[in-house]
């Protein structure tokens, strides 16, 4: 939380992440058990003021964002652009306010930058680590990691979506999970990608 003051009067600023929640009116799809993969990263604010009193709100847009992100105010839908890498800013008298930010999440690849064939995998600003000792080329198209890189499991009644990953129509099976889960395990982060159809 963080406590400021604007022409005198007291504000506060709270923000909440709900790692992989779905996104839009129907929040279902975070619910544990849901039949349904969750596609956005939701952050809430909420701005608390004493009494009205006008300010420029700027929320930073991610990086890793691959399409426009949802940004919510008090129930509706702020228009704007919200590029990667950019400020949203809303101006306007704040009292007791609350912004949903919807942020959708997908598969994408970081390459090396001498060899562009070769890559990490990213799920949002998630690093995922391969779970292997020795160096593998996976086949597949780059520029759609999950064609090749599907969900480890599906939503147990219950429990929640789990964060991991495997390959599919590979010659040797390889699951994938993000880096900050793994503790004492082998792992490679970058992969050298074939084409499909090559010899």
């Amino acid at each position: 939380m963080v406590r400021t003051q604007r022409d005198g009067v007291a504000v506060a600023i709270e923000q909440t992440t709900n790692l992989l929640a779905s996104g839009g009116a129907d929040d279902s799809a975070s619910a544990p058990g849901s039949k349904h993969r969750p596609s956005r990263w939701v952050v809430d604010v909420s701005v608390s003021c004493h009494w009205p009193v006008e300010f420029t709100l700027k929320l930073r847009m991610p990086w890793w964002t691959t399409q426009p992100a949802t940004v919510v105010l008090n129930g509706e839908a702020v228009p704007g652009e919200n590029a990667p890498s950019s400020f949203f800013a809303i101006s306007r008298k704040w009292h007791n306010d609350t912004i949903r930010l919807e942020l959708p999440v997908s598969l994408t690849v970081s390459e090396i930058p001498d060899e562009p064939e070769t890559v990490a995998f990213l799920d949002g600003p998630v690093v995922l680590a391969g779970l292997c000792r020795e160096k593998r080329v996976l086949t597949g198209d780059r520029s759609d990691p999950s064609s090749f890189l599907i969900p480890d499991n599906e939503s147990e009644p219950g429990r929640p979506w789990p964060s991991g990953y495997r390959t599919m129509g590979q010659q040797l099976g390889l699951r994938f999970r993000p880096l900050c889960e793994i503790a004492d395990e082998p792992y490679t982060l970058y992969f050298p990608i074939q084409p499909s159809g090559r010899d």
